[in-house]
C-alpha cells in the first residue's frame, strides 16, 4: 500500500504533462528508428544521390588522410528539419485549437 501512496504522490507533483512529454518523445524515437530503417533500406539509391558531394562541402584529400566536412549538406538538412518540426508544431497547435486531441 506504501508504494501505491508514493507512485499517487509523485503523479500528483510531476503534473499529467510529463506523462504527454513522455509520449511525445516515445513516438519520436519511433519515428527517428523508423527513418532509420528506411534510409538504411534505401542506402544503395541514396549514395547515387551524392548528397554528401555538393558545392561547398570541404574536402581534403591526402595520401593516408581524409577530412571531410559537409557544410552544404549540414545547411540542407538542417532546413528540411526544421520545416518539419515546424510543420509537426502547426498540426499539433491546430489539432490542440480543434479540440482534436
Amino acid at each position: 500500500m506504501r508504494a501505491a501512496a508514493v507512485l499517487r504522490e509523485l503523479t500528483r507533483l510531476i503534473g499529467a504533462g510529463f506523462y504527454r512529454r513522455v509520449i511525445g518523445m516515445n513516438r519520436l524515437l519511433v519515428a527517428l528508428g523508423a527513418v532509420l530503417v528506411v534510409a538504411g533500406l534505401f542506402w544503395p539509391w541514396l549514395k547515387k544521390m551524392h548528397l554528401f558531394h555538393l558545392p561547398g562541402d570541404i574536402v581534403i584529400d591526402r595520401p593516408g588522410f581524409k577530412f571531410f566536412f559537409p557544410i552544404t549538406t549540414m545547411l540542407i538538412v538542417s532546413v528540411v528539419l526544421s520545416n518539419c518540426c515546424l510543420v509537426d508544431a502547426a498540426v499539433e497547435r491546430s489539432m490542440l485549437v480543434g479540440g482534436l486531441a
